[in-house]
């Protein structure tokens, strides 16, 4: 199967070039082969929520920024997407409860960081943002290992965010 290769997403990545060396690393004398590397790129890509999504391998690795201004869900990929991984950040502060769902059933498990860390039980569905209780910057991360998403989120309070099964 072929592959697409596009070079303009590729010279939007590199930064530059790390400093020249010879071919064994060291530094470049006068008519020595020289070796240049690429400066990737290492901004996050941002990108606001406000209603119900469903997000896709494509997504992984961005950071979103939810908006409590209506209640809705977000429904991250299976956790057999290996190596899948989002954080979700409070950007807007409302009276709605904001979900993030793993899209397998009763698979996240990790630790809620509050004013006392508590365990997430191995049969959680989903993360909320509790309505009211979240305050701007609560934050939730989730990593999928092939069988379960391991979660992180940190609240002010224990009750800024609340994981269920």
């Amino acid at each position: 199967m072929a592959q697409k290769f596009s070079f303009n997403k590729l010279r939007t990545a590199i930064a530059g070039f790390l400093t020249g060396t010879d071919v064994s690393g060291t530094a470049l004398t006068a008519g020595e082969e020289a070796i240049h590397v690429p400066k990737l790129r290492s901004a996050k890509i941002v990108e606001p929520i406000a209603a119900s999504v469903e997000l896709t391998a494509e997504d992984s690795g961005k950071v979103f920024i939810v908006s409590q201004a209506g209640a809705y869900d977000i429904t991250i990929p299976a956790a057999t997407m290996s190596g899948w991984n989002a954080k979700f950040i409070v950007g807007t502060v409302g009276a709605n409860d904001v979900d993030v769902i793993g899209g397998t059933a009763d698979v996240m498990v990790g630790i809620e960081m509050g004013d006392t860390n508590t365990a997430i039980a191995a049969a959680s569905d989903k993360v909320t943002f509790v309505a009211s209780n979240a305050v701007l910057g609560d934050w939730i991360e989730v990593v999928a290992d092939g069988a379960a998403y391991y979660v992180q989120h940190g609240a002010v309070a224990d009750n800024g965010a609340a994981h269920s099964g």
